[in-house]
């Protein structure tokens, strides 16, 4: 939606029926989410080449926590996907 220039913010939450506050608050927090995620990613994919692509998904994230980083590495992800 932010790539359309042809149509005003306003006219955007009008169609998805919010308000033009909630709609600037929630663009904004988007923005934030992005920013946030892309610090996140930048971390793993640093550990994952510093490791010479040895370090699995388990062993980042446990370097992650030993750190005291957030990093969504939680158990309820794991069930998501049984064989």
């Amino acid at each position: 939606m932010e790539t359309v220039t042809q149509y005003s913010k306003a006219k955007w939450a009008k169609t998805l029926k919010v308000s033009t506050s909630g709609y600037y608050t929630w663009l904004l927090e988007r923005k934030k989410r992005k920013e946030k995620y892309d610090k996140q990613r930048n971390k793993v994919v640093l550990l994952f080449h510093e490791s010479k692509g040895a370090y699995g998904v388990e062993r980042i994230c446990g370097i992650l926590r030993s750190r005291k980083e957030s990093l969504p590495c939680g158990k309820k992800n794991n069930g998501s996907r049984r064989p």
